[in-house]
């Protein structure tokens, strides 16, 4: 153990060289003008002039007559570190807010401030806390990076503990070692400014916990962690709600207790109070209790005639659809409507929609990383190598019908993590939940088939 304590604090200090290198900085702006004064930015600017994320369309979320707002610019006044575009537009709804806007961002077409819900809801409470208490924001970003850095420290211990469950001790540390390498832990996502870094290593420590003693303790740890991953990134209920249910239906068949249902029945309701002020919010901005206004386009994107299965970065297929809609609608509303049109799209083109999926799959599994740092679209050796081993894995357990309990904990974040890309579109941000459990599987395949040629 001593060796991957040693090991899991290197990859940590590995890590936050990485965060500082690329840790995203503002650029001056009408909204951010005495950058020079700061600090941070003086740190920052003489490390790495060109880092991801770095963007001049802060000000797009106000009107021009706002950007002179004495409330905006005190805002911005202290701030030396972006995060990334959809925090900072979270961000600018929090200061909305307070200023006397509502939860909204300024449309420049229709000329007002419109009501939204496309993001995380979440964060803006957070973000809110912070502007209204009037805390520099960067030591948010900091605390951000702490903790990041603490549950990636956690994530390799406790991957090391699960990949014990299934190989012995050389190849678990071979597993934990890959594992720390992986192209998007090390480098294409784990440094940079995402709240699924947080979530992965906290789906990685639930995993484990999953796999070890079933206690009030354990399991408390876990639906913390499950409930603070909705929060950040509620895509993840696939991949919780399957452990869940994988867990309750497993434990339930082994010992016929009711007990057996208290986990997910927990993790239900606390899920449900967490979400109950995002639920009541978006009540009051729509009239309608949801999380978020972004599923209809989400679903859009992926099922829709020009749909080629990964993220439509140029918006043109929304674009399209949006001059037939209604000019007047909120932003709920105009998400039916995409939601209906990708619906209306399926039932009309089935064969079309069958081949689009079939090609999620092939760009889900394509050896390429998150497309923000260099040498993102290369076919990397280590993915390829890791995917196989996933594919062969998965053809062993169906040919010898090897359906227990450990085998489909460690398949299901991959399980939910595909779900989520073939109900919308690919991403390698949702992938990122999947890849480290590709790596043990694969990992265990292939210590099956040198141990059998050894034979």
């Amino acid at each position: 153990m001593k060796k991957i304590i040693v090991l899991a604090f290197v990859a940590l200090l590995i890590r936050f060289i990485l965060i500082i290198y690329y840790i995203p900085i503002f650029e001056k702006s009408d909204i951010s003008q005495n950058l020079d004064k700061h600090k941070v930015y003086k740190f920052l600017i003489k490390i790495n002039n060109q880092r991801p994320f770095q963007s001049k369309t802060d000000t797009q979320y106000y009107s021009e007559k706002d950007l002179s707002n004495e409330f905006i610019i005190k805002s911005y006044a202290k701030r030396s570190i972006r995060m990334n575009d959809d925090e900072e537009q979270n961000y600018a709804i929090a200061v909305n807010f307070l200023k006397g806007n509502n939860y909204s961002i300024f449309d420049h077409n229709k000329q007002n401030y419109r009501h939204t819900a496309h993001q995380h809801s979440f964060q803006v409470f957070i973000y809110k806390y912070f502007i209204d208490k009037q805390i520099n924001f960067d030591y948010f970003i900091f605390l951000y990076i702490f903790i990041n850095l603490i549950l990636f420290f956690l994530s390799v211990v406790f991957f090391y503990k699960l990949s014990l469950i299934f190989l012995n001790e050389r190849l678990s540390k071979i597993s934990t070692f890959t594992y720390c390498l992986y192209p998007s832990i090390f480098f294409y996502i784990g440094p940079l400014f995402f709240y699924e870094n947080l979530v992965l290593s906290m789906i990685i420590i639930a995993s484990y916990l999953f796999l070890k003693k079933k206690n009030l303790l354990n399991f408390s740890i876990i639906i913390i962690f499950a409930v603070i991953s909705l929060l950040l990134r509620f895509q993840t209920v696939f991949i919780w709600f399957l452990l869940f249910t994988l867990f309750t239906f497993y434990d339930f068949y082994t010992y016929r207790k009711i007990k057996s249902f208290l986990p997910i029945i927990s993790f239900i309701l606390i899920a449900y109070i967490a979400h109950k002020p995002i639920l009541d919010k978006n009540y009051i901005l729509f009239e309608n209790k949801t999380l978020t206004t972004s599923s209809g386009v989400s679903f859009f994107i992926g099922a829709n005639e020009n749909a080629r299965g990964s993220w439509d970065g140029t918006g043109k297929a929304v674009n399209e659809h949006k001059s037939k809609i209604e000019n007047n609608l909120n932003e709920l509303e105009m998400s039916k409507m995409y939601f209906n049109a990708g619906i209306e799209w399926i039932k009309n083109n089935p064969h079309d929609y069958l081949i689009l999926q079939f090609r999620k799959i092939a760009i889900y599994f394509l050896p390429q990383n998150y497309s923000i740092l260099p040498g993102n679209r290369i076919h990397n050796p280590i993915n390829v190598i890791s995917h196989i081993g996933l594919f062969l894995f998965l053809l062993k357990v169906l040919r010898n019908k090897e359906f227990n309990y450990k085998n489909l904990v460690i398949l299901t974040p991959i399980i939910g993590s595909l779900l989520i890309s073939l109900l919308f579109f690919i991403g390698y941000r949702w992938r990122y939940y999947a890849e480290p459990y590709m790596v043990l599987t694969a990992i265990i395949f292939y210590s099956q088939i040198i141990k059998r040629h050894n034979k």
